[in-house]
């Protein structure tokens, strides 16, 4: 972020269409917790549009504190404009049902950096898919999805990135993990590229795995207890996506908890 005063916004109530705005050259920082928000629309179904104007800053923050016990749906809609930079960060602990969809739009040098935690503690389903338009010039995007799989969930993470034709110079990456402790979870995870233009960079990867068998007899051997070594290696694993204060406070609150 840049040396822009920065504001702080809380959101606590959603209309079901809610548009924000952020205006040119301002840095705003938005804070939405999950499970505080008071939905006005009985079927708990949520669209939210985003637009940053040229040359503004944007870091959204997603958490929720505890389960839901209800389902919701979230359509949320980001545009970036010209050299307009978001960075959003996402810590999710579960939820009973939980729908998600996101759309970006990418527009001349504008910059996208998205990371999001999945502490898949108890029996539910999620679905979260990502769809980045990249439709001039200079842009970049860059997302790493992780996910820690403690109980038998349903788990959906999909993401599509879109690259316009006679678009140059892109940079675009997409990147989804999956850590499973559980015996039979479901997971999709598949991660897809449209490019109509070939002067651009994109990257992207799928890992869905257990925890390594010769990492834990080794570190058991030095005298560490399982659950110590199950820490260890979830702290590793998730530390990429511990970026903002609340949700790297949030996780070790909840450390005694994960394993």
């Amino acid at each position: 972020m840049s040396k822009l005063t920065k504001n702080q916004k809380i959101i606590r109530n959603f209309d079901r269409q809610q548009k924000i705005i952020v205006p040119d050259g301002e840095n705003l920082e938005l804070i939405i917790v999950l499970d505080e928000i008071q939905y006005s629309d009985r079927n708990r179904e949520i669209f939210v549009t985003i637009e940053c104007h040229s040359h503004s800053e944007c870091q959204v923050v997603w958490y929720n504190k505890s389960f839901h016990q209800s389902s919701c749906k979230l359509d949320v809609h980001y545009i970036l404009h010209d050299h307009a930079i978001l960075s959003e960060s996402i810590y999710l602990t579960d939820h009973d049902a939980l729908e998600w969809k996101e759309h970006y739009q990418i527009g001349y040098a504008a910059k996208l950096n998205v990371t999001a935690l999945f502490m898949r503690n108890q029996p539910s389903t999620l679905q979260y898919h990502s769809n980045i338009i990249h439709s001039a010039d200079k842009g970049q995007s860059n997302v790493l999805i992780k996910a820690v799989h403690f109980d038998d969930q349903q788990t959906d993470c999909c993401g599509e990135i879109q690259i316009h034709p006679t678009v140059k110079d892109v940079s675009a990456s997409y990147y989804n993990h999956h850590l499973v402790f559980a015996a039979n979870p479901i997971i999709m995870a598949e991660p897809q590229l449209t490019i109509q233009s070939g002067e651009v960079e994109c990257r992207h990867g799928v890992t869905i795995s257990e925890m390594d068998a010769e990492a834990l007899f080794y570190m058991m051997s030095r005298g560490l207890t399982i659950e110590q070594v199950q820490t260890l290696i979830v702290d590793s694993f998730c530390s990429p996506c511990l970026n903002h204060p609340s949700i790297k406070s949030l996780y070790y609150d909840m450390l005694p908890r994960r394993v």
